[in-house]
């Protein structure tokens, strides 16, 4: 039967003002209003926020999320595309995000995936995990999410009097998720990390960790992006064949374009530093500057200050720090600041330009590679 889209805003309304009885009656009458994207047609999309379920989730409605649920709502909200979704399980994400672990359990207890993900997000596990790490969850506990690489591991029980939010976790786990490997790379778990590089650096990771790739791979491109030296540091020593020139120049590259995530401006410099180090080591200089040039000066005219690279735990750079990331190349004989890149046909201060428009403080930028051509 198809519904007017009156019945179904009428619907949506009762849902986020957790009118429970009057969703309930109307359900009665057309249960497939818990099982439908009740926006509008031309307004509906590959995202779910047009689900009652997700609207009782956001609203922490338990209540409500309770009787869509025994109606036949799907626990996930899957998007259309089934192929490949943008976000999915938000009803699971929206509930621990908003640390309501009643209505967590709910939802496992009709059968939500624990591979829950928003858009562009950190997916519900690493969520969890960091919540219940500030918890004080076990170590054992933790590694048990790994055992898929580190082996069989008995997880702890949970205290009788453990927290909702260690209780929660541990249930997940045992229902088989494993969290990314963002999650030990930003808590700077280095023993297991280092555990993780000797016993099976090259393991695929499941799909919630980024990038699709090896545990090598996964990690040296997340400390570089974070900006933890001292990780990419393990790599370096523990998984020497793996670390190649391409790996480091991919590191210094990841570092200027996310320059404003996790690390200081001197963990990048420190960072960049030690790969700029180690290329000449391994007689890579000529490489890196001439025959497979990095052009360093564009990157950072072309990327620095993109505010789709936003900060977690530091805060945002200034162009002060663009300036010094600069400082160091030259420091380290870079002189491509006056060069036409041949991919952009541009120079650095031509890019530079193109971007004060939208970002004016790079102004400072322009005025320091100006010195340096005069």
């Amino acid at each position: 039967m198809n519904l007017s889209q009156h019945k179904k805003d009428i619907f949506r309304q009762a849902v986020i003002n957790n009118q429970s009885n009057l969703v309930r009656d109307l359900l009665v009458q057309n249960p497939q209003l818990a099982r439908i994207d009740l926006r509008s047609h031309e307004k509906q999309d590959h995202f779910t926020n047009g689900f009652a379920l997700v609207e009782a989730c956001k609203n922490v409605h338990i209540e409500v999320t309770k009787i869509l649920l025994e109606h036949g709502a799907n626990p996930d909200a899957p998007s259309i595309n089934a192929d490949d979704p943008p976000e999915f399980g938000i009803p699971l994400c929206l509930a621990v995000e908003s640390k309501n672990y009643k209505l967590a359990n709910l939802l496992l207890d009709f059968g939500a995936s624990t591979e829950a993900f928003p858009y562009c997000d950190q997916p519900m596990i690493e969520v969890l995990y960091e919540q219940a790490r500030l918890a004080g969850v076990t170590r054992d506990t933790i590694r048990k999410g790994y055992s898929r690489y580190l082996g069989e591991i008995n997880m702890d029980e949970p205290h009788i009097n453990a927290s909702e939010v260690i209780l929660l976790y541990h249930r997940v786990i045992n229902l088989g998720v494993e969290p990314p490997i963002s999650a030990i790379v930003r808590d700077q778990d280095k023993d297991l990390i280092e555990d993780l590089l000797r016993t099976c650096p090259m393991e695929r990771t499941t799909k919630l960790s980024y990038p699709d790739g090896s545990i090598f791979e996964c990690i040296v491109y997340l400390s570089s992006w974070y900006g933890y030296p001292d990780i990419v540091r393990s790599c370096m020593v523990i998984c020497p064949e793996l670390f190649s020139a391409e790996v480091s120049k991919y590191c210094i590259y990841r570092a200027i374009v996310s320059h404003n995530r996790d690390g200081t401006t001197n963990d990048y410099l420190t960072l960049i530093s030690e790969q700029l180090d180690f290329l000449k080591s391994k007689n890579k200089w000529n490489w890196i500057k001439h025959e497979e040039p990095l052009y360093p000066f564009h990157v950072l005219a072309k990327e620095f200050l993109n505010k789709s690279t936003y900060g977690y735990k530091a805060p945002l750079t200034t162009v002060k720090d663009l300036i010094r990331l600069a400082q160091l190349f030259l420091d380290y004989g870079f002189d491509d600041y006056n060069i036409l890149e041949s991919k952009e046909g541009m120079t650095p201060i031509q890019i530079a330009t193109e971007r004060f428009q939208k970002y004016p403080s790079i102004k400072e930028y322009i005025d320091f590679l100006n010195n340096l051509v005069e």
